[in-house]
């Protein structure tokens, strides 16, 4: 059984440069701090947000932060955890 997650962020500023974001989004994995290089998703709206974190494995515990990207580099939110229910037996 595949769980699903939700998770929102805000962008309160952007990195090294008043750029405008060219990516943003939730990177998530099982361990501390991910990035996106391990697992993202991705949306194009404006500085609030929501996504779907899909295909999450049951009775996992799961790292999810927020990124955005524009021409000074990606910047990192904080780190929430959440953990999936165990699938029913």
């Amino acid at each position: 059984m595949q769980d699903f997650a939700t998770v929102a962020a805000t962008i309160n500023s952007t990195t090294g440069t008043n750029a405008a974001p060219s990516a943003r989004g939730i990177a998530f994995g099982t361990s501390p701090s991910p990035t996106t290089a391990i697992a993202h998703t991705t949306t194009n709206t404006t500085a609030a947000y929501s996504v779907i974190l899909p295909n999450l494995s049951a009775g996992t515990t799961y790292y999810a932060r927020a990124y955005v990207t524009n021409a000074g580099g990606t910047a990192y939110g904080s780190d929430i955890t959440f953990t999936t229910t165990a699938a029913p037996s």
